[in-house]
């Protein structure tokens, strides 16, 4: 998994990059959109276990390397917890 405790850690070097620029290298790689969406839910609040997948197409570069106008994809699994009106925790 590329997150933890809610921060980019292995794919955007965490000690090098802060939210805002670790989303401006993104935006600039994925021009059209580095799309996110839901493909399994396994458990139900207050505890959600989620697989997800993310995908964009290769248009700029990303940090030192060159655009390759592939697609790029990965799949995940996350939980998160929310509280009794379904916010983030």
């Amino acid at each position: 998994m590329l997150s933890r405790h809610g921060k980019w850690s292995s794919l955007t070097r965490l000690a090098c990059s802060s939210y805002e620029t670790s989303h401006d290298a993104f935006r600039s790689a994925f021009p059209r959109g580095f799309a996110w969406e839901v493909i399994s839910v396994y458990s139900g609040p207050p505890v959600i276990t989620y697989k997800f997948r993310h995908w964009g197409f290769s248009e700029g570069p990303f940090r030192g390397h060159a655009p390759t106008g592939e697609m790029v994809q990965f799949f995940g699994i996350s939980v998160m917890r929310v509280n009794n009106v379904h916010y983030f925790c």
